[in-house]
């Protein structure tokens, strides 16, 4: 595969959030009535802030309950996180086979760059680039334009690697390919309609892609 560039998704890429996540989307639910079942949370990983939150709430509400759930998860949910068995092993084999790594994501960019720190992941990447409330950059198309612009990123030459449908829309939105890893947070029949470069099982498949 004739690739030098890859983009990494974070959550239910490399990185198991769901813990945190979760306990971040209860906390702002209490805070605004909102009422969802505890089973149901899985489906709010992944997906921008905005979108989730504006499945309930409009307007200004949406913008207060993303700086809620964006407070508690600063102060608590982010250290219950942790990279996905094989990922600092997959990401040296790419990184010593002298591809360009990079990260982008809808989670905001100081904390996703303190998770990869704490977990000994961020001296693998070229750069980390995530959602920014200041600005407005929230979309995955948003935060790749952003990384694209910042890191002078050529998209022919690169692959986003995610796990849910809004990967597939950010790449497609911006010309780029995109794959799939099967064990975060997408489903697999849904992923497969999406029609990815490649699909993985564990992160350890990752780098057999590139050979």
């Amino acid at each position: 595969m004739k690739k030098d560039t890859i983009i990494f998704d974070l959550d239910g890429t490399l990185l198991n959030s769901a813990k945190g996540v979760k306990n971040s989307f209860i906390h702002a639910f209490k805070k605004f009535g909102i009422r969802e079942n505890k089973k149901n949370l899985d489906k709010f990983i992944g997906p921008p802030l905005s979108y989730s939150f504006g499945q309930y709430l409009k307007g200004e509400d949406i913008d207060k309950a993303v700086s809620v759930f964006s407070d508690f998860y600063v102060s608590k949910g982010y250290k219950q996180s942790s990279l996905y068995k094989g990922t600092l092993k997959m990401l040296k084999t790419l990184k010593d086979n002298d591809f360009k790594l990079f990260v982008a994501t809808s989670k905001q960019e100081f904390i996703a760059r303190q998770i990869l720190k704490d977990l000994k992941a961020d001296k693998y990447f070229d750069g980390i680039f995530g959602a920014d409330l200041k600005t407005q950059r929230l979309s995955k198309e948003a935060v790749l334009t952003y990384a694209i612009l910042k890191a002078d990123i050529k998209t022919d030459n690169a692959i986003l690697i995610g796990d849910t449908f809004y990967d597939k829309e950010g790449a497609d939105a911006l010309g780029m390919n995109c794959a799939f890893v099967l064990y975060g947070y997408g489903k697999k029949e849904d992923l497969f309609k999406l029609n990815g470069l490649f699909y993985a099982s564990k992160p350890s498949q990752i780098p057999l892609f590139f050979k």
